[in-house]
């Protein structure tokens, strides 16, 4: 059984972002703009908390950061607005709701590293191996940039 026969029992905008995610050159132009809008469209896909924290373990900044694959994907969202999308006739009203976040999912537990004043928190409930490479990649870029050694 080949890709396109594992797809194919598939509805329309599933199979569409299927598609999209294994083969993204295989996408038109237009194809490639609604994927676009799709992946940029909040309520779309599952939101998780990210927090960092100062050195006593308070958290200083909290954000939220969309899940973009198909695991993130809330398909009933994207099965309600598909038409719509399609013939691009969404009412302002749709405009707005698509804006809102999609899901947040609340984390199972943190990782956190920190070095004297400064510490940063990763919720590890959604973020993969790859994820939290990135955010110690960016930890450790902060901290080269903004290191002031003690005298």
């Amino acid at each position: 059984m080949g890709f396109v026969d594992e797809i194919w029992y598939l509805e329309t905008p599933i199979q569409f972002m299927t598609k999209a995610f294994a083969l993204p050159n295989s996408l038109n132009a237009d194809e490639q703009e609604l994927f676009r809008r799709i992946l940029n469209t909040p309520y779309f896909w599952k939101h998780k908390a990210i927090h960092s924290a100062n050195s006593q373990q308070k958290v200083v900044k909290m954000e939220y950061q969309a899940q973009r694959d198909l695991r993130g994907l809330i398909e009933e969202h994207l099965l309600e607005y598909w038409d719509k999308l399609i013939d691009d006739e969404l009412t302002e009203d749709d405009r707005i709701q698509l804006k809102t976040k999609g899901e947040v999912i609340e984390p199972y537990g943190k990782v956190f590293l920190g070095l004297k004043g400064f510490t940063c928190s990763i919720d590890v409930t959604v973020l993969e191996k790859d994820k939290i490479k990135e955010h110690l990649t960016s930890f450790i870029e902060h901290l080269d940039e903004n290191f002031e050694p003690i005298d």
